[in-house]
């Protein structure tokens, strides 16, 4: 029993000290994947209103244009899936 109580006591007695972290990971960004097409960054349309241009007339302009960019989304998507035309 005497040297259980010595071990408690040597671990009481030092200072605790927190446990090493591990070093902080970097990794690299990902390349991007050739049979993937590169993100699309925003064009001047999603930048806003030109100065001096009439904005209900942008928000249209914007609108139609998402929308003919989400149709030729599904037609992709619909043209993967057999049966479908």
């Amino acid at each position: 029993a005497a040297p259980v109580a010595e071990a408690i006591a040597a671990r009481s007695a030092a200072p605790a000290s927190p446990p090493p972290r591990p070093a902080a990971a970097t990794t690299p960004p990902a390349a991007p994947r050739p049979d993937q097409p590169a993100p699309a960054e925003p064009g001047p349309a999603a930048q806003g209103p030109a100065p001096g241009q009439d904005t209900v007339a942008w928000i249209h302009q914007r609108i139609m244009t998402i929308q003919r960019e989400r149709e030729t989304r599904w037609q992709k998507i619909l043209k993967l899936l057999p049966g479908v035309s």
